[in-house]
C-alpha cells in the first residue's frame, strides 16, 4: 500500500477520535496484510506457472514417446510389406518363366 494511502488511513482513525498512535497500529496493520497478500499471491502464481510448466513438459515427453513408438511400428510393418511384396513378384516372375518355358516347348 503507498505510504500516502497508509497516512490518509491513520487520519481518517484521528477524525473518529483515536489518538495518533492508536491510528498508526491498524493503518500498520492493514499495510502488512497487503504486502503479505501481495507476495502471497505472487509465490502462487509462480508455483501455479512452475507446476503448469512440468505438468506440461510431462504430457510433452509423453506424447514424444507415444509418437516414436508409432514412428517405430509404422516402419516395422513397412518392412513386412516390402518383404512380403518381393516374395510376390519372385512369385509372379517365376510362374512367368515357367509359363514361358511350358510354351516354348508347346510349340517346339
Amino acid at each position: 500500500m503507498p505510504i500516502t494511502k497508509e497516512l490518509k488511513n491513520v487520519k481518517k482513525y484521528e477524525t473518529v477520535g483515536f489518538t495518533h498512535e492508536q491510528a498508526e497500529t491498524p493503518a500498520e496493520t492493514i499495510e502488512e496484510s497487503h504486502v503479505d497478500s501481495h507476495e502471497s499471491l505472487k509465490e502462487f502464481i509462480q508455483r501455479t506457472i512452475k507446476d503448469s510448466e512440468n505438468s506440461l513438459r510431462g504430457e510433452i515427453k509423453e506424447f514424444r514417446s507415444d509418437i516414436n513408438t508409432k514412428i517405430a511400428d509404422s516402419y516395422t510393418k513397412i518392412a513386412e510389406l516390402k518383404y512380403d511384396l518381393l516374395l510376390r513378384i519372385i512369385i509372379v516372375v517365376s510362374t512367368a518363366t515357367g509359363l514361358l518355358f511350358a510354351a516354348i516347348k508347346l510349340f517346339t
